[in-house]
Formats: C-alpha cells, sequence, structure tokens
C-alpha cells in the first residue's frame, strides 16, 4: 500500500510528485489494468481509479491498424514514473499521448493526484468517429 501522505506532502511547484518519492512506491504492489486498443474501441471503456494508489496500464493494440491514446487533462493529472516496452524504458514525467502500432505493448507506470473524470480518446483521423473513445473517473 502506498503511503498517500508521503505522496500528498510531496507535491512540487508544478503540482507533480517528486521523481524521489515516486521511486519510493512498491511497484511490485502497483494494480495492473490492461487496456486493449481495439480498431473501432478501446476494452475497457470505462475506468475508475484512485487518487495516491500506483497503477501501471499494460496497453495492448491488437488491431490491425495504428492508435493513439490522448487526454491532455489526465496527463497533466498524474506523476508518471515510467513507460516501458519491449524496445526500452522511458523516465518521463510529462506525456501527451502514447502511440502504438499494430501488435506493440507498453506499460505506464503512474500516480494520480486530483479526482475528476478525464476522457481519452484515439487522435488519428476518424478513429474517435469510430469509436475509440472512453472515460478515466479518479476517486478519494
Amino acid at each position: 500500500m502506498i503511503n498517500t501522505n508521503l505522496l500528498a506532502h510531496s507535491i512540487d511547484l508544478n503540482g507533480l510528485y517528486s521523481p524521489k518519492d515516486l521511486d519510493k512506491v512498491d511497484w511490485g504492489k502497483a494494480e495492473t489494468i490492461t487496456i486493449l486498443f481495439e480498431d473501432n474501441n478501446y476494452e475497457p471503456d470505462e475506468i475508475s481509479l484512485k487518487k495516491g494508489k500506483a497503477y501501471i496500464f499494460e496497453m495492448k493494440n491488437i488491431g490491425d491498424r495504428s492508435h493513439d491514446f490522448v487526454e491532455l487533462n489526465l496527463f497533466h493529472n498524474i506523476s508518471v514514473k515510467q513507460i516501458s516496452s519491449a524496445f526500452g524504458r522511458i523516465n518521463t514525467h510529462h506525456l501527451h499521448s502514447l502511440f502504438l502500432k499494430k501488435g506493440q505493448t507498453l506499460s505506464l507506470y503512474f500516480v494520480p493526484h486530483d479526482s475528476g473524470e478525464f476522457e481519452f480518446f484515439c487522435s488519428i483521423k476518424g478513429h474517435r468517429e469510430d469509436g475509440m473513445e472512453g472515460f478515466i473517473n479518479i476517486v478519494d
């Protein structure tokens, strides 16, 4: 279990948890949520999270086309530890979108820090209109 008091008192001026505090999270105990990128939808398309808890989104593109995952408000509301894939690992604290070609998988390690509802979608022309969108609800 994450010590949410530690996280709550470790927010920097940009509203993000500092890297040293993310290093203290026991990522082995993080909840993993698999998100499948299909050609006309995400599965699941509704996700509930708790603020201050560690998560790993395991994203898999099982469709026949490339897809992305975009939600700037969500990405500004989470503290990212890293993104990992078969190609390696990226340590970053700022995201704008995640892009996966057919057959690719990546894992996003993060902690949400504010409650709210966030809509995510595929920004590739016509994909959102075909149904590639969903919601993440972050609760206290």
